[in-house]
C-alpha cells in the first residue's frame, strides 16, 4: 500500500508527456504532408506543359510550310520557238516528247506565301515525235526543213532561271504562282557542222497545282506551268509543262 503513490506519480508525469508530444507531431505532420502535395501538382503540371516530348523542351509544329524550302520537279514538257538565224527565220513548230527537270531553293514566311529562286531545262532529243523544225528565208521563200544528217527530227533545248511567287489562297494545297526570269533557246540546224540558232530574252510563266504532305516536312504533288519567251533574234515562244513536283522544308534552317 505504500508503494501505490510512488509508482502512481512517474506514470502520470509519463502520461502528460506523451500527450504534449503528440500535440507538437501533429502540426508538422500536416505541414509537410501539404508541401508534399504542393510539389508533386507542381511536377505533374510541368510534365502537362512540356508535352509528350522531354521536359522542358519545345515540340515544333510539322506538317505546316514555313522556313526555308528545298525543291525538285521533273516531267514532260512541249515549247515552240522562232528565232533569226543568218538571215533566215528558224521555226521549231510545237515540240513535244522531251524531259524537263528543275530546281528551286525557296522561303515561305507564312503558310500561305512562298518566294523562290529556280532553274528549269527542257531538251528534246532527235527522234521526237515531232515536226522538224524549218527555215524560212527573209524574202519568204523555202530554203528546205532542218534535219539532222540521219534524217531525225533536230535537237531543241530551252533553260529559264527566275524568281517565282507561289500563293495558297485556302487551307488546301491547291496553289497558283508566276514568275519571270531569263531565258535562252536553240535548235540545231546541222549535226556535222553543229550549226544551231538561238536567242535569249525574258521569260514569264504562270502555273498552278496541288500538294499534300507525304510526311512532317516532305510535301509532294503535281504542277502545270505555261510560259512564254521574248528577246534577241526574234526570239519569241510559249512553252507548257506538267511536272511531279517535291518541296523538302527546313525550318530550323
Amino acid at each position: 500500500m505504500r508503494c501505490g503513490p510512488r509508482l502512481l506519480l512517474p506514470l502520470l508525469s509519463l502520461l502528460s508527456l506523451s500527450l504534449l508530444l503528440s500535440q507538437l507531431a501533429i502540426p508538422a505532420c500536416a505541414a509537410a504532408a501539404a508541401a508534399g502535395a504542393t510539389a508533386a501538382g507542381a511536377g505533374t503540371a510541368g510534365a502537362s506543359s512540356a508535352g509528350p516530348g522531354a521536359p522542358g523542351m519545345e515540340v515544333r509544329a510539322s506538317r505546316v510550310r514555313q522556313g526555308f524550302l528545298l525543291g525538285a520537279n521533273l516531267g514532260f514538257a512541249a515549247a515552240e520557238f522562232s528565232m533569226d538565224s543568218a538571215g533566215s527565220t528558224v521555226s521549231t513548230g510545237w515540240s513535244g516528247g522531251g524531259k524537263t527537270g528543275r530546281v528551286r531553293l525557296g522561303y515561305a514566311p507564312t503558310p500561305e506565301l512562298i518566294v523562290s529562286l529556280e532553274y528549269g531545262v527542257w531538251r528534246r532529243a532527235p527522234g521526237g515525235s515531232t515536226s522538224a523544225a524549218s527555215a524560212t528565208s527573209s524574202t519568204g521563200t523555202d530554203s528546205g526543213t532542218a534535219t539532222s544528217s540521219s534524217g531525225l527530227d533536230v535537237e531543241r533545248y530551252l533553260g529559264i532561271g527566275m524568281a517565282s511567287v507561289t500563293l495558297y489562297p485556302r487551307a488546301s494545297g491547291f496553289f497558283l504562282r508566276g514568275g519571270a526570269g531569263y531565258g535562252s533557246a536553240w535548235a540545231l540546224l546541222d549535226t556535222a557542222t553543229g550549226a544551231r540558232a538561238s536567242g535569249k530574252g525574258l521569260a514569264v510563266v504562270i502555273g498552278l497545282g496541288y500538294d499534300l504532305w507525304a510526311d512532317d516536312d516532305l510535301a509532294i504533288g503535281i504542277q502545270f506551268d505555261y510560259g512564254f519567251l521574248n528577246g534577241s533574234n526574234s526570239l519569241q515562244g510559249n512553252f507548257a509543262q506538267l511536272t511531279a513536283a517535291a518541296s523538302v522544308y527546313v525550318p530550323g534552317f
